[in-house]
């Protein structure tokens, strides 16, 4: 039987290079989230924000094909891992309070 997770941790690692504005602002946000610690009945909340703000840039730069948001069981169900957006790797991962 597994644990519980009861935080989760933002983990983003190698990125590439955007192809436009829409695409630099997004990996601009979902960089400023790296090493975020959350308590996880603020999951769904974070969830939520990154959809969001998805929205909003698709909003601003309707020029640009826009970003479909969503997020998927990560590797042997450690965490989420972001789906829909391929320029950055975005994990969040499951972290335990041991006290």
């Amino acid at each position: 039987m597994s644990k519980k997770a009861t935080h989760y941790f933002v983990y983003v690692g190698h990125s590439t290079t955007t192809k436009n504005k829409l695409q630099e602002e997004f990996q601009k946000y979902l960089n400023s989230l790296s090493a975020t610690l959350i308590t996880a009945d603020k999951l769904k909340e974070l969830k939520k924000a990154i959809i969001d703000k998805s929205i909003e840039l698709n909003v601003i730069h309707k020029r640009c094909t826009p970003l479909k948001i969503s997020f998927s069981d990560g590797y042997y169900n450690k965490g989420l891992i972001i789906s829909g957006f391929h320029s950055l790797i975005f994990h969040i991962l499951n972290a335990y309070d041991v006290n």
